[in-house]
């Protein structure tokens, strides 16, 4: 996944949330990342999205949100349990 952010994504903060970073995540629990607006645009975070979902190697499934999209609400939720994603 680092790899792909980094091509299509150099500037963007990532932060994990959801049961892998409240740690009671299973083995087959997915990655719930979300993207911070920045300066990416939401054509370069979908851009993202499709290949970490097409790549072979990754074999959890990713669920990529922009903050930046969602409601206020939904928003803070995210960012009171997110850690910062350094892959």
């Amino acid at each position: 996944m680092k790899t792909h952010l980094r091509r299509l994504l150099p500037h963007a903060q990532v932060w994990l949330f959801g049961s892998r970073a409240r740690g009671d995540a299973s083995r087959r629990s997915d990655f719930d990342l979300a993207v911070e607006p920045g300066p990416h645009s939401g054509k370069e975070i979908e851009a993202f999205e499709e290949a970490i979902l097409s790549d072979a190697e990754i074999i959890y499934p990713v669920d990529v949100v922009d903050l930046g999209a969602l409601p206020t609400a939904a928003r803070a939720k995210i960012m009171q349990e997110c850690l910062p994603w350094t892959d």
